[in-house]
C-alpha cells in the first residue's frame, strides 16, 4: 500500500499507541504521529482495539475513508509547523504516483502521454521539489534530535526553519497537485479520480498552522534574534552557503535602512524569508545528495540549484531596490551577482533522465 501518515492528538501515550496500532492493523496507515506523545512505526500484525478515537479530519465521515483518501491533521495548539511539511510530502508521493500511472495509461497521437517531453518535465519537476522538501525535513528533524533538548524547546530554537518547512512544504504540495491535475486534463475534475480531491484538499495547507504570509513575517524576525545572540553563522563558499550568505546580507541591508521598524516593511521581510528559505532548501538538498551519493539525488539537486538560484536572485533584487538606490544599489546588486553565480546545467536532459527513473519505478524515487 501507499504509506499514509496520520497526525492526531490523544489524551495519553497509551491511547495514542492503541490508536496507532489499530490504524496500522486495519492497513489504513504506515506511521502515526501523536502529539503530545511518541512517534512510532508499527508492523501490520500489531493488532489492538481502539479505545478512544480523537481525530480531526478535513472532509470525511469515517476514519477509514479519511485515511485512505487523504492525510489527517490534528490542530494541536503546540504543534510545530514541520509536521505539516512531512504530511504534505506524503500527499505529494501519493499524488505523483497517481499522475505517473495515469500518464502511462493515457494514450494520445498513437502513444502514451508519458513519452511526451512536457509531461516528463512536469513529473520530474514535481519530484525535484518533493526531494528538496523531504531533504529539508530530514535535516531539521536531525537538528532537533541532535540538540539534546525537549521537543518543544528545540522547536523554539529552530522556529525559523520550522516556518521554512511549513511554507515550502505546503507550496510544494500545491504545485504537485496542480501539475498532476493538468496531466489528467478534464478527468482531473471528476471525483472518480483521486487527484480531484487532492487538488481540493491541498489549498488549506497554506492557511492553517499559521498562514504562509504570517510564517514569512515571523521567520525573519526569529533569525534576527539569533543573529543578535551570535547563534546564526554561515561558513563555506559553496553555492548553497553563498545563497545563505546572501540572505544574511539582505537582512543587514534592510536593518540598516529601516532599523526597528523593519517589521512594518512586510514585503521586504517576506522577500528576505524567501531567500533564506530557498537557501536552506538548496543546502539541504545538496548535503543529502553528497551523503547518499545517488545519481538521481545529484541530478535533482543540480536542476533545483539551477532554477532556485534564479528565484533567490529575483527576490534579492526586489529587496535591495527597496533598501538602497544609486551607487549603493549598484554595489549591492554586484554582490548579488557574485553570490548567485553558477554555471547553467542542461536541465532538459536532466529532467528527462529523472522522469525516466520515475516512470520505471512508477512512483517517487531518490
Amino acid at each position: 500500500m501507499e504509506a499514509v501518515i496520520v497526525y492526531c492528538t490523544c489524551p495519553s501515550a497509551d491511547v495514542a499507541g492503541r490508536l496507532a496500532r489499530a490504524l496500522v492493523e486495519e492497513r489504513l496507515a504506515a506511521c502515526v504521529t501523536c502529539l503530545p506523545g511518541a512517534v512510532s512505526t508499527y508492523r501490520w500484525n500489531d493488532a489492538i482495539t481502539v479505545e478512544q478515537e480523537v481525530l480531526l479530519m478535513i472532509k470525511t465521515s469515517t476514519t477509514r475513508h479519511a485515511a485512505l483518501q487523504a492525510r489527517l491533521v490534528a490542530l494541536h495548539p503546540n504543534e510545530v509547523p514541520e509536521v505539516l511539511a512531512v504530511s504534505a510530502h506524503g500527499k505529494c508521493r501519493y499524488t505523483l504516483a497517481g499522475a505517473i500511472r495515469y500518464a502511462q495509461e493515457r494514450r494520445a497521437f498513437g502513444k502514451s502521454i508519458a513519452e511526451f517531453g512536457l509531461i516528463q518535465h512536469k513529473l520530474a519537476e514535481m519530484a525535484i521539489r518533493m526531494y528538496a522538501n523531504e531533504s529539508m525535513a530530514y535535516r531539521l528533524v536531525g537538528h532537533i534530535q541532535d540538540s539534546g533538548q525537549p521537543l518543544m524547546k528545540a522547536g523554539e530554537e529552530f522556529a525559523a526553519e520550522c516556518s521554512f518547512l511549513k511554507i515550502f512544504g505546503s507550496e510544494t504540495l500545491d504545485y504537485v497537485v496542480d501539475e498532476a491535475l493538468q496531466i489528467h486534463g478534464g478527468y482531473g475534475y471528476h471525483q472518480d479520480y483521486p487527484v480531484e480531491r487532492a487538488y481540493r484538499d491541498a489549498r488549506i495547507n497554506r492557511i492553517f498552522e499559521g498562514t504562509n504570509e504570517i510564517n514569512r513575517l515571523l521567520a525573519t524576525g526569529m533569525l534576527l534574534r539569533r543573529i543578535k545572540k551570535g547563534t546564526l553563522k554561515v561558513d563555506g563558499s559553496s553555492t548553497a552557503a553563498n545563497a545563505s550568505k546572501l540572505g544574511l546580507f539582505l537582512l543587514n541591508a534592510a536593518s540598516k535602512k529601516y532599523g526597528d521598524s523593519i517589521e512594518e516593511q512586510q514585503e521586504v521581510v517576506a522577500g528576505i524569508t524567501d531567500v533564506l528559505m530557498n537557501a536552506f532548501a538548496l543546502e539541504s538538498a545538496t548535503l543529502r545528495a553528497k551523503k547518499t551519493k545517488k545519481e538521481n539525488a545529484a541530478d535533482m539537486t543540480a536542476v533545483f540549484a539551477d532554477e532556485i538560484l534564479e528565484n533567490i536572485k529575483a527576490s534579492a533584487k526586489t529587496v535591495l531596490a527597496a533598501c538602497s538606490e544609486g551607487p549603493a544599489l549598484r554595489s549591492n546588486l554586484s554582490t548579488v551577482d557574485a553570490l548567485t553565480e553558477v554555471e547553467p546545467v542542461n536541465s532538459i536532459a536532466l529532467r528527462r533522465r529523472i522522469a525516466g527513473r520515475l516512470l520505471q519505478a512508477g512512483k517517487y524515487v531518490v
